[in-house]
């Protein structure tokens, strides 16, 4: 006998996540909590995303590794503090986003912290420098512009380093010739 789609929660409910999955992933607590949102029942919900991830639609590692790479190869560099932030507030258990991180670096898949933040912070300091202002002032800038990003202490400084030598030692195309 078949039941009837309109009158099956469990039905419509599945058939809700997968339209939702067809547009992009989602992290398992996020998934819950669109379809809880859209009124089915714990025990539903609960139901339907289990029979997900047995398929393999619903995979919390995988969404860490790829929002993680994503994050990490974008236009706007962000340090590992912030994609650890993002994933959290998507419901990813920290144990999880941590395999994500060591399986990505040890498959050296994404640039490295610093290379990250070198990059972030090389055109930045571009544009510090053509706003003009005292160099101290500048570089805590640059500082407090790549804690933001989410990039640790350590690499920031170094970044900060590196970026600031390299635009003193010949930043000729940041002047305007006369």
């Amino acid at each position: 006998m078949k039941r009837n789609r309109q009158h099956d929660p469990t039905e419509a409910c599945r058939e809700y996540a997968l339209t939702l999955l067809d547009r992009r992933p989602y992290p398992r607590a996020q998934l819950m909590r669109k379809l809880r949102g859209r009124g089915f029942s714990t025990e539903t919900v609960d139901e339907t995303v289990a029979g997900l991830e047995r398929l393999g639609l619903v995979d919390d590692l995988a969404f860490a590794r790829a929002y993680a790479a994503e994050k990490a190869r974008g236009t706007q560099p962000v340090g590992p503090h912030r994609i650890v932030a993002a994933l959290m507030k998507k419901g990813v258990a920290t144990e999880v986003i941590e395999q994500a991180l060591r399986e990505l670096a040890e498959e050296g898949e994404t640039p490295t912290e610093l290379d990250r933040a070198l990059d972030a912070a090389r055109r930045k300091w571009v544009r510090i420098q053509r706003a003009g202002g005292p160099e101290r002032a500048g570089r805590a800038r640059l500082a407090r512009f790549l804690f933001g990003r989410g990039f640790s202490a350590e690499t920031v400084w170094a970044a900060v380093e590196r970026a600031t030598a390299e635009g003193t030692d010949d930043d000729s195309d940041l002047r305007p010739e006369l």
